[in-house]
C-alpha cells in the first residue's frame, strides 16, 4: 500500500478513522530523526550524543558535504568543526580533502554564502543560485562606481577590464594573496566611500568586492590560507588550474551518490535534488493510507 506522511501536532500513540492510520510522531522521533538527517547522530567519541538516536556509519569528509549538499564555511574554522561533528576528523582531514586532493572546494552560494562543496557538484550550486549572486554583485558594484564618478561613461566596461587584468596577475604568479594582486593590479585599490557622515562608515578598498565577484562567477577559487588553518588570508588561484588538479572521482560520473542521496539523501530521510517536497497537511490522503502527527 502507499504511505504518505502527513504532520500535525498530536501525543503518542496510533490511531485509526476513515480508513486513514495515524501515526502520531513525538518530539523525541523528530530530534532523532533530525540528529540522523543531520549526520549529528551518536558515534563513538563524539561530543554529540543523542540517547535514541543510532550511530552514524563511518564516512570520508567529502561523503559527508555530499550528504549535506555542502558545509558552512563563512568563518574559516565553520568548516572544520562541521565536518568534525559529523566524522570527528582532524583539521589534517580536511585541508587534504580541500587543497590537496580537492575533492572539496570552497565557494560562494546559498544566501550569497561561503560553503564548501563537493567539487563535483559545484556546477549544480554555481547554476543554480551563484550565477544569480554573480550578476547581482557586479551590478552593485558597477553601480557604485557609477555614482563615485569611477570608469566614466562606461564604469561596467572598466570593471571587466579590472578583473581581466586580475585574472592576468593571478596566471602569471600562479596563486595570490588580495594585497599581492592588488600590487600587480593597481585598480584593486581604487577607493570607495560607505556610508559617508557615519562613525563606521569610510573608505575602502574595491579589492575584496572584485575577489568576491570573481570567485561567484567561477574564475577563480579559494586555495590554502597563509597562516594556518584558522586563518582568513586566503590565496587565489585560477578555478580552471586549480580544479583540473582535483583527484578524479566523485558524483554521478565518479561512482559516488549524486547531491542529496548519499547517506543521508532519498533512502536516509532527506530529499534529493529533484523531487517534490514533503507533503505537510490533511489534503490528499486516500483510503488505506498513513498519516502522521507531530507531538
Amino acid at each position: 500500500m502507499v504511505t504518505r506522511v502527513v504532520v500535525a501536532f498530536a501525543g503518542d500513540g496510533i490511531s485509526c478513522h476513515a480508513g486513514v492510520m495515524t501515526l502520531k510522531v513525538p518530539v523525541a522521533w523528530r530530534r532523532t530523526r533530525l540528529m540522523t538527517r543531520h549526520l549529528l547522530a551518536a558515534r563513538p567519541g563524539s561530543a554529540v550524543t543523542s540517547p535514541t538516536a543510532p550511530a552514524t556509519s563511518a564516512m570520508s569528509v567529502t561523503e559527508a558535504a555530499e550528504a549535506m549538499i555542502a558545509l558552512h564555511a563563512t568563518d574559516p574554522v565553520t568548516v572544520y568543526l562541521s565536518a568534525w561533528a559529523r566524522t570527528g576528523c582532524a583539521t589534517t582531514d580536511v585541508e587534504g580533502e580541500l587543497y590537496e586532493s580537492r575533492r572539496l572546494v570552497r565557494a560562494l552560494g546559498m544566501r550569497r554564502t561561503m560553503w564548501v562543496v563537493p567539487a563535483a557538484h559545484l556546477p549544480v550550486v554555481q547554476r543554480a543560485c551563484t550565477d544569480d549572486v554573480a550578476a547581482r554583485l557586479r551590478r552593485q558594484l558597477a553601480g557604485d562606481l557609477a555614482k563615485a564618478g569611477i570608469g566614466g561613461a562606461d564604469p561596467d566596461g572598466w570593471l571587466r577590464d579590472a578583473g581581466d587584468g586580475v585574472l592576468s596577475a593571478l596566471s602569471a604568479r600562479g596563486s595570490a594573496t588580495g594585497s599581492e594582486l592588488a600590487a600587480d593590479e593597481p585598480r584593486l585599490r581604487t577607493q570607495l566611500v560607505y556610508a559617508p557622515g557615519k562613525s563606521y562608515g569610510g573608505p575602502a578598498n574595491i579589492t575584496s568586492r572584485v575577489l568576491m565577484l570573481l570567485s561567484a562567477e567561477g574564475r577563480i577559487v579559494r586555495g590554502r590560507p597563509r597562516g594556518g588553518w584558522s586563518s582568513g588570508t586566503f590565496t587565489y588561484h585560477p578555478a580552471g588550474a586549480w580544479l583540473d588538479g582535483a583527484a578524479p572521482g566523485g558524483g554521478a560520473d565518479g561512482g559516488e551518490s549524486a547531491p542529496g542521496t548519499g547517506p543521508a539523501g532519498a533512502n536516509g530521510g532527506g530529499s534529493s535534488l529533484g523531487s517534490g517536497p514533503a507533503r505537510v497537511g490533511d489534503g490528499g490522503q486516500e483510503p488505506g493510507a498513513a498519516r502522521a502527527e507531530l507531538a
